[in-house]
């Protein structure tokens, strides 16, 4: 159902030479979507035409990389037997089959966040001509958030990480704060930059409006579904009922800060069930099935067995002490 959403903008980008929302709508600025993934979608259009199968032939070039990316990194922190194991595991994954096949931003995402980590790694292991290493760093960390926005508050820790590391091997803190400025500049630049241009458009420099819209319809709607004890599609839908109401006729900009501040009214007045729900949603997402996605693209149904639940149902204690 997302697919749309960055496919329309990639289409305005070829069309207009514009991020707008869709070549439909040239003056409606995209700031639900952040440019990272429409930008793959465009180039890829742009050099093999308006075919979501060259999309996702790319992303399967994409998910190879992801692999050799992890390879070179177990290689790099431990040695080859760890890098090909690591590999393997990845190409057994689930996601690493299926979500190629979608045209989603989740492959694009993952080979951003390996490249990140590997520009990371070589940038702690040499002592000098960083400026190159921590440029590479701060770019990629830009890439993973403009791809998928919640990497946007990765770069804080990775900051933070970084100029540990640089004081533990014996830089000064004058050079520490050179690196980390190094590091930085892109990402301000980029990140920044956008952030400006969401304000300059929208009058808003939040760095995507998605943040706003999962507020509201999924960390609140979690609230709302065990305060009212009705399911959480039910719930999702009575909040977008109320929020139609409330937002008609206003301003795009004015509807999203209604979204944001609707939602901070229902969790601050719930803290108790905001806590049950991110504890349910923990383990939904260690019980339940793995991959969603995958257990449908196979043909089944939405339910199946998820990690953990496996040993409980699967593994009785006599074949435990049998092995």
């Amino acid at each position: 159902n997302d697919t749309p959403s960055y496919e329309q903008p990639a289409l305005a980008l070829l069309e207009l030479g514009r991020f707008a929302a869709s070549p439909s709508q040239p003056t409606r600025p995209e700031v639900v979507r952040t440019p990272g993934y429409p930008i793959f979608i465009s180039a890829v259009y742009g050099l093999f035409g308006r075919r979501r199968a060259a999309v996702v032939v790319a992303q399967i070039l994409l998910g190879a990389l992801a692999l050799l990316l992890v390879y070179a990194l177990g290689r790099r922190f431990w040695n080859s037997r760890v890098g090909l194991l690591a590999m393997v595991l990845l190409a057994l994954d689930p996601g690493s089959h299926h979500y190629p096949l979608l045209m989603l931003s989740e492959t694009l995402f993952v080979v951003m966040l390996l490249g990140a980590m590997a520009a990371g790694r070589r940038l702690i292991e040499i002592k000098r001509d960083e400026t190159a290493w921590a440029c590479a760093l701060g770019l990629f960390l830009a890439a993973a958030a403009f791809v998928r926005p919640v990497a946007y508050y990765l770069f804080f820790p990775v900051l933070a990480g970084l100029a540990i590391a640089k004081r533990r091997s014996g830089h000064r803190w004058r050079r520490v704060a050179a690196v980390a400025v190094l590091m930085a500049l892109p990402w301000l630049i980029l990140v920044g930059g956008w952030q400006v241009r969401n304000h300059l458009v929208f009058g808003r420099s939040t760095f995507s409006q998605i943040q706003n819209v999962n507020l509201y319809l999924y960390r609140a709607a979690g609230v709302v579904a065990l305060r009212e004890g009705v399911g959480f599609e039910q719930a999702r839908q009575r909040l977008r009922d109320q929020i139609r109401g409330e937002t008609r006729g206003l301003p795009p900009a004015e509807k999203y800060d209604v979204y944001r501040r609707r939602a901070i009214q229902i969790l601050a007045d719930h803290p108790v069930l905001l806590a049950k729900s991110t504890a349910l949603g923990l383990a939904k997402f260690m019980l339940g099935p793995a991959s969603i996605d995958f257990y449908i693209y196979l043909g089944h149904d939405l339910e199946g067995p998820g990690p953990l639940s496996d040993l409980a149902l699967h593994l009785e204690a006599d074949d435990l002490v049998e092995d």
